[in-house]
């Protein structure tokens, strides 16, 4: 039995640049809602209102509460509400218009940082993410839960508003 997403789950994106995986993300859940935007008018927007710099990262910021604001404040651009699941497991069921990004500090062990998002559970212990930029090209790769805790990842739940 494959229980393997769909492609229609998660719908594939390429990020532009090697620091467009967070916007990558967000274009490809905006796509399953009908919506379309590009990483690019992302960045734009994002630059204009102070909520990522020149290449597009959207930093943490330590002087604000939650360090995370510039995530929340970038998501709002789009119409999208973003909250930190503080356990970090990933529901079993998600409702229409949710998703979940997952982003390590510490990806596959090399200490730098990415954005992926959730496609669907495979098992109890494994789950399908969409890897806007992949080293190794499998865009559709299988996670093992225990890498959420190994790469220091955090965990939200991203819901379209009004949609």
């Amino acid at each position: 039995m494959n229980n393997k997403p769909k492609p229609q789950s998660c719908t594939p994106v390429w990020a532009e640049t090697g620091d467009c995986c967070f916007q990558a993300c967000l274009q490809s859940f905006l796509a399953d809602n009908g919506v379309q935007r590009s990483q690019r008018e992302m960045v734009e927007l994002g630059k204009q209102r102070g909520c990522c710099d020149a290449k597009g990262v959207i930093p943490y910021n330590q002087g604000k509460n939650p360090d995370y604001q510039n995530v929340v404040d970038f998501c709002k651009l789009f119409n999208i509400e973003l909250k930190k699941i503080r356990d970090r497991r990933i529901p079993k069921n998600l409702k229409k218009h949710e998703g979940v990004l997952i982003t390590p500090w510490n990806f596959k062990g090399t200490g730098s940082h990415h954005c992926l998002r959730f496609c669907g559970h495979v098992s109890e212990k494994k789950f399908v993410v969409l890897d806007p930029s992949p080293l190794d090209g499998q865009q559709f790769p299988v996670w093992e839960k225990a890498y959420i805790k190994d790469w220091c990842c955090d965990v939200f739940c991203i819901r379209l508003k009004d949609p």
